[in-house]
């Protein structure tokens, strides 16, 4: 086995940018990493792009191709604060078949996180008996949602983030996860509303290690104050999330507006500058939106004086 450290990635051409931004965060405290883009198709301009930055650091990429006609049936979410959502967020599912057979395990990353530090520790996260590990969302969140009744999903057994993935791609293998999950997305194309997320969910809500926050440090932890929180069956009390956010190894991005987007609010947006600055989108400011200030400033504000009355 390749002992040195698989990440995958996925980008479409709208979302280099962010990719690259990314993968620099990575390299900025990480050594001797195998990068896997997975696509369905790049200019040329930009596969240079990724490929000048991971060669500066001395690092490897390797682009795989997914079938645009396959990805086009998928279900995509139909809600507004969704629709950012691009096709690319399927490409994760078909990872067993895409990557080289003599790799058996990968950390999956989103385009829009931030690396802070040495990924050692969860890349080497023990998934014997596991199809993959993730970060758990506040189960409040779920139920919120009406998710695990949509998704048939016990309480107990939560639901997690899919932004981060430490996958065994030998027990996918074995357990034939890839076909698994698309059988279920065709059989159950009503219920999707969090794309991929809700059919990993689904298929492998029992199958999932459940890890610390800091490996997945989302707006909802972030942002949470003087209180426990309930991921799946387990109990993160106030201090204990006070010290995973003060030791964050990945930011992750979750809400809008993105660090990208005029009028973002999130406290570690300057995270995303610190490493952009050291790629060629160096120059990149977001440009003032009306549409922004009205979606995150104005009407959140409105929404809420209105709840007072």
């Amino acid at each position: 086995m390749n002992k040195n450290m698989n990440i995958v990635l996925a980008t479409d051409n709208n979302f280099v940018q962010h990719c690259d931004v990314a993968m620099t965060s990575i390299m900025e405290h990480n050594k001797n990493i195998n990068f896997y883009i997975i696509t369905d198709g790049l200019s040329e301009k930009n596969k240079k792009i990724l490929s000048d930055q991971v060669n500066k650091y001395n690092c490897t990429l390797d682009f795989l191709y997914v079938d645009k006609s396959i990805i086009d049936k998928l279900p995509m979410p139909q809600s507004n604060n969704l629709k950012h959502i691009s096709p690319a967020t399927y490409y994760r599912l078909f990872v067993a078949e895409l990557l080289p057979q003599n790799i058996e395990k990968l950390i999956y990353l989103d385009c829009d996180m931030i690396i802070r530090g040495d990924l050692s520790d969860l890349w080497n996260t023990n998934l014997d008996k596991y199809a993959m590990a993730a970060v758990y969302q506040n189960n409040n969140w779920a139920t919120n949602n009406h998710t695990f009744d949509r998704l048939n999903i016990p309480y107990n057994h939560g639901y997690f983030n899919a932004g981060m993935l430490v996958i065994n791609l030998k027990y996918w293998r074995d357990n034939n996860i890839q076909n698994k999950l698309l059988n279920y997305l065709h059989k159950n194309y009503d219920k999707i509303v969090c794309h991929d997320q809700d059919v990993l969910n689904a298929v492998l809500h029992n199958q999932t290690l459940g890890v610390i926050p800091i490996w997945n440090m989302l707006t909802e932890f972030y942002l949470s104050h003087d209180e426990d929180t309930n991921c799946g069956c387990t109990v993160i009390k106030s201090m204990e999330m006070d010290e995973y956010k003060n030791n964050i190894k990945i930011i992750h991005f979750v809400s809008r507006p993105k660090p990208w987007e005029y009028a973002c609010n999130h406290p570690l947006c300057e995270e995303y500058y610190k490493y952009i600055n050291k790629t060629v989108f160096k120059d990149f400011r977001p440009a003032f939106k009306t549409k922004n200030i009205w979606l995150y400033q104005i009407k959140p504000i409105l929404l809420k004086f209105k709840r007072m009355l």
